[in-house]
């Protein structure tokens, strides 16, 4: 007979945490429903379709709003799938959080997190 010990097991068991190490810095990340994140998804292909053909001189103001756009997206995700450290949408968060903006100042890092992330919820190895 099977019997339920702790509820925090099935916790653990139902979302489990991952430790990765970016740029020297540990995060520990869980899996998300990617399918909460699919309109985003969209912004990000879209974005990439818009640059495809253009040269670096015919960058318009439009394109700024797709990159704000952009960055909502990957904010979300990594809001949604870090655990440790805990990051903020607030400016001024009210707890030991951390503002999103202020990992937005090194891209390569947010990008390399969002993309643990995913690889993580997906299942893929190195």
């Amino acid at each position: 007979m099977w019997i339920w010990r702790r509820k925090k097991d099935f916790v653990d068991l139902i979302n489990p945490v991952k430790v990765v190490k970016i740029h020297g810095i540990k995060f520990s990340i869980r899996k998300i429903n990617v399918l909460d994140y699919l309109e985003g998804a969209k912004v990000m292909a879209e974005t990439f379709s818009t640059y495809k053909g253009k040269d670096a001189a015919s960058f318009d103001t439009n394109d700024f709003a797709a990159i704000n756009k952009l960055k909502k997206y990957v904010g979300d995700i990594i809001l949604a799938g870090c655990v440790h450290p805990k990051f903020s949408r607030d400016e001024n968060p009210t707890d030991d959080a951390i503002p999103i903006s202020t990992l937005f100042n090194d891209w390569v890092l947010t990008q390399k997190l969002s993309q643990a992330i995913f690889d993580y919820t997906n299942g893929k190895k190195k």
